[in-house]
């Protein structure tokens, strides 16, 4: 990756890859089909999910949390985790969960919005959103 490619994202990861606090464990994919993916979202309990925003797709850096490995490889701790299968999706978020803080959406991630890496164990997606992005959230519905 050169640092042309890094101009791509948000100031966050931007900054990290430029200074050389993180790298990409493997490469990204650049180039893939529109697929659909599930995302869960977060609110207080009791909290209102009829509107999905970007923030709900921020990653651990962007929310300034402090990286931590069980959060997986340092480069996923910038990206926005997605799953391809329901099933993963709801045991990685503990569903069913009784604390009622958090729901799955469903909707498109694209190449036009941001690089991925697709888990060969599982089907974890990380997504890397690029800067200028697309109003993709919008299209993202509570299942």
């Amino acid at each position: 990756m050169d640092l042309k490619f890094y101009e791509k994202f948000p100031y966050c990861f931007k900054n990290a890859l430029k200074r050389g606090d993180v790298s990409f464990t493997e490469e990204p994919q650049i180039i893939y089909d529109t697929f659909e993916a599930y995302r869960g979202i977060f609110r207080e309990k009791g909290g209102n999910f009829s509107s999905i925003t970007f923030d709900d797709f921020l990653s651990y850096a962007e929310k300034g949390k402090t990286y931590n490995p069980r959060f997986g490889s340092k480069d996923s701790f910038y990206s926005c985790s997605l799953y391809k299968n329901l099933e993963e999706c709801k045991k990685a978020l503990h569903f069913p969960n009784p604390n009622e803080d958090r729901k799955i959406s469903l909707g498109p991630v694209m190449q036009s919005d941001g690089c991925i890496r697709e888990s060969l164990k599982d089907s974890h997606v990380d997504f890397w959103i690029y800067e200028n992005h697309s109003e993709f959230w919008r299209q993202y519905k509570i299942i």
